[in-house]
């Protein structure tokens, strides 16, 4: 998988509220895979489905080692 440069922070709101933020942003294909990374370093091994009612597939739970690899 292709490293994503960081982009400038994007704010997610509904109305007043924020509701979180995002860093970057990319565009999958069905069959791409790719990492979520959580706070505490340890991970979720994501591939796109061609589903539009289930669009992600969880193949994998990954420890902190395991995505420090990966990068």
């Amino acid at each position: 998988m292709e490293k994503i440069p960081k982009q400038q922070m994007i704010l997610i709101s509904k109305g007043d509220t924020k509701i979180g933020a995002y860093n970057s942003m990319i565009i999958v294909k069905s069959g791409d895979q790719f990492i979520h990374e959580l706070k505490n370093g340890e991970g979720m091994l994501y591939e796109v489905a061609e589903d539009l009612i289930n669009p992600l597939r969880l193949i994998d739970t990954l420890s902190s080692e395991q995505v420090k690899k990966h990068k």
